[in-house]
């Protein structure tokens, strides 16, 4: 498995458990303590790893040879 697949891995994991924990639990300490710490992971892990992706992809398509809208069905993909 490459890197990136294990990442997203490990970040569907983590939503999933505490998802699991919020949905499941009868404490509302608990609850809430799950939803919060999702909030944060989603403001400050999910969307600048996100945002990176994103600008290391065009930065990739632009600075190579393959260019960003070489083959039709990448530009559909921004569609």
């Amino acid at each position: 498995m490459s890197q990136p697949r294990l990442v997203g891995l490990a970040r569907l994991l983590f939503s999933l458990a505490h998802a699991l924990a919020s949905l499941l639990s009868e404490d509302a300490q608990m609850v809430r303590a799950a939803s919060l710490a999702m909030g944060v992971a989603a403001w400050f892990v999910i969307l600048p790893l996100s945002l990176a992706s994103l600008i290391t992809g065009l930065v990739q398509a632009l600075g190579t040879s393959w260019g960003l809208f070489r083959h039709y069905w990448i530009f559909l993909n921004f569609c």
